[in-house]
């Protein structure tokens, strides 16, 4: 190659805007003259390939003291202006300038740097200059050479070329592995894609971030914005009252998914008139991905949500302590120039991660039945226009389902892309079917939340199906009521504003095994259309100590979400009662029993807790219970309904059998009856004779009463005796 750079250099200048040109030309001069220099050092006869060969002879002059410039060159070197001045026109670079690299030096360097990712020919120029064709971005002691006039800017410079510069921690500078070079000058120096995006004016900077970072769009999320004119109001006081300020305080916004925290964000970036970015800390490469997102900040405005910062907070005091968060993502976080917000869980301690920053809460509000019914109101206007509901079903949804305004939408908006709220013909559906389809969409999906932890029981039965004395049957239907009419006397009525509890409605079912408690309670479910979740105590109850309080957390938050009814059976094993503490087992197995009897004070939805053995609960849950139902064992004409209601009407039943004489003769709840039943049916069916018949019923009786503890007697079975004594 020949040394003097060619006019070509500028061939593609008219593509950039004016200042980059005229930046780019003192460049150029600065390169040449590097080059001159360079070729007059070595005075080769084959200076062309410089890069790709050395000989013997060479090298000894490059150890030789370097040949002293001419004074006119030195004058003209002396006389240098910074390059980049140009530059300071731009927006982009005022703000580099601004924020990141005050000085003119720092700017040459980067503009140096970049040089590279605006035209293919510096590739070439700096290969040469590197003394290696294969090098061809400038290395930290190209850019010492061409930049630094004496020993204090070349100070400068080589802090402003360390691995922890601002620069660099801002995500301006990156540098490349030098290969074979081991030496801290021989590595190069490169601008990032998205610095370059931004200084350059390049179109869709967007393509440029790293992973873990993505541009939203504004219009859409405020467009979705459900969130109160208070909190808005809130956000924008803390926001403009540090706009003068150097740094603005972290905020952090709290609440529910799809509580309205983006769609918050969203309408601050819209205020503001600048892009809204999306910075997941969950990405492996925090840093790198915050450093992009809050450069876009710096350079270009923009305002930075930031999700997944749960990873380095507790839900509470019980669980061992996560990871801290990297201190180099604190110092960004903490030296941010523009709206940061970090978007939590509700019930997220956070304060611990984020103590030694300055921090601004805002806390999204719990959505009020009416703003929920309204919810359901408009996201079936926006999703299905021709499909209609009113206010009395949106108010039944909004009761039912205790969802934020964004989780509202995004089922409503899944159920019409699923077809169901089409009617099957040119006639729309009615309020009541668009109510009942999203009903069961809302049910789908929160049923997820609670499958580790709980089983969602099958809800077959109706009324009909319960045999029960008449008093437990009108309590029962009392408490179906309370629970769908909850939302008349709360708030038509005004009762929810006396009342120091939350909305949530409780009952205990009481009664020996058997008897119907897991029924009436599908029964139930079944009237309401809700889902029924029997909690599983081997997922729930943990032996260490807090797993079983954040397990039912968990639990009663899912519950709530998805309005199902939640089935404690065998509540004796949570609920027992407080005992005197004498050592450290009582201490927490109290603190259990308390925090369920916070959780049952503040939880809006359903519970039913299920016990055979009611006097061994804690005294304090059975105040708490709004209902309490008593199950007794089933008198004779009960059972002898139960036996006949037992078998289906396909169940071929010989003509020898008495069920009358088995209801008069043993005292069985209804379960132990189902299970006679089940049992003779399997003994008929390996019988060649096909037919349920007494002798079957009679051997199974005996196997059940052998499983309650008891001996089968001829005084128990009296005239069929000659039955048991052949089953031998």
């Amino acid at each position: 190659m020949t040394a003097q750079p060619h006019p070509h250099w500028l061939e593609a200048a008219e593509s950039c805007p004016t200042p980059l040109v005229a930046a780019l030309q003192a460049l150029d001069a600065r390169l040449a003259r590097e080059v001159r220099r360079v070729r007059n050092r070595g005075a080769l006869p084959l200076d062309e390939l410089r890069g790709l060969y050395a000989s013997g002879e060479r090298v000894e002059r490059l150890l030789a003291p370097a040949h002293e410039l001419s004074s006119d060159e030195q004058s003209s070197e002396c006389d240098d202006e910074p390059f980049s001045d140009p530059l300071l026109a731009h927006p982009a670079w005022r703000a580099l300038c601004h924020e990141i690299a005050p000085s003119p030096l720092e700017r040459d360097l980067v503009l140096l740097a970049m040089a590279r990712d605006l035209r293919l020919d510096y590739e070439l120029v700096f290969g040469f200059l590197n003394d290696d064709l294969t090098r061809r971005s400038p290395t930290r002691d190209l850019a010492l050479r061409l930049l630094a006039r004496d020993d204090d800017e070349r100070s400068q410079l080589r802090a402003a070329l360390g691995e922890r510069a601002p620069l660099v921690s801002f995500g301006v500078l990156r540098f490349t592995d030098a290969g074979d070079h081991t030496s801290w000058l021989a590595a190069g120096v490169c601008v990032t894609p998205l610095a370059v995006a931004l200084l350059a004016d390049h179109h869709a900077p967007e393509t440029r971030l790293p992973p873990g970072v993505t541009l939203l769009c504004a219009h859409r999320l405020a467009e979705a914005s459900h969130g109160t004119e208070a909190t808005r109001a809130r956000l924008a006081r803390i926001t403009h009252a540090h706009l003068d300020a150097e740094l603005l305080p972290l905020v952090i916004c709290e609440g529910r998914e799809g509580s309205g925290r983006s769609a918050l964000a969203a309408d601050l970036a819209l205020t503001m008139e600048c892009p809204l970015i999306r910075v997941d800390v969950r990405c492996g490469e925090a840093e790198r991905a915050l450093a992009a997102a809050l450069l876009w900040q710096r350079l270009s405005d923009a305002v930075v949500l930031v999700d997944g910062v749960e990873s380095w907070c507790t839900h509470d005091d019980a669980a061992p302590s996560p990871p801290p968060p990297p201190p180099a993502v604190l110092d960004l976080l903490g030296a941010a120039c523009g709206p940061v917000l970090v978007r939590l869980q509700a019930g997220t301690r956070w304060h611990a991660a984020f103590g030694a920053l300055r921090v601004a809460h805002v806390e999204m509000p719990a959505a009020t039945l009416h703003a929920r019914a309204a919810a359901w109101c408009d996201a079936v206007t926006r999703c299905a226009p021709c499909s209609r509901i009113a206010d009395v079903d949106a108010r039944v949804l909004a009761d039912r389902f205790d969802l934020t305004s964004g989780r509202i939408a995004r089922i409503t908006r899944r159920a019409a892309d699923e077809g169901m709220l089409d009617g099957a013909s040119r006639a729309t559906l009615s309020s009541a079917d668009v109510a009942r389809r999203l009903s069961d969409a809302a049910r789908a999906e929160s049923r997820d939340a609670l499958g580790a932890l709980a089983v969602r029981a099958p809800t077959p039965h109706a009324w009909d199906d319960l045999i029960l004395p008449a008093p437990t049957m009108v309590r029962l239907r009392d408490f179906a009521a309370a629970i769908r009419d909850r939302a008349v006397v709360l708030d038509q009525w005004g009762f929810g504003r006396r009342a120091t509890r939350a909305r949530g409605v409780s009952a205990l079912f009481a009664g020996a095994s058997g008897t119907g408690k897991t029924m009436a309670a599908s029964v139930i479910a079944r009237e309401l259309a809700l889902d029924l979740f029997v909690i599983d105590l081997s997922g729930v109850v943990s032996k260490y100590i807090g797993e079983t309080e954040r397990n039912l957390d968990k639990v009663f938050r899912a519950a709530r979400d998805a309005g199902a009814i939640l089935f404690f059976d065998e509540a004796d094993a949570l609920f027992g009662k407080r005992s005197e503490v004498k050592d450290a087992h009582d201490r927490y197995a109290n603190i259990e029993v308390a925090y369920l009897l916070q959780q049952l004070d503040s939880h809006d939805g359903i519970v039913i807790l299920a016990t055979n053995l009611s006097r061994n609960l804690d005294a304090a849950f059975s105040r708490r219970m709004r209902y309490v139902v008593e199950f007794p064992l089933p008198g004779e004409l009960d059972r002898l309904r139960l036996w006949r209601g037992i078998f289906p009407a396909e169940a071929p039943l010989d003509a020898d059998v008495d069920l009358a004489f088995l209801a008069a003769n043993f005292p069985l709840a209804g379960g132990d009856i189902r299970n006679v039943a089940l049992e003779a049916a399997y003994l008929a069916a390996a019988d060649s004779r096909g037919t349920i018949a007494m002798r079957h019923l009679v051997r199974a009786m005996a196997r059940q009463l052998a499983k309650q503890g008891k001996t089968p007697s001829a005084a128990d079975f009296r005239h069929f005796v000659a039955l048991l004594d052949r089953d031998g």
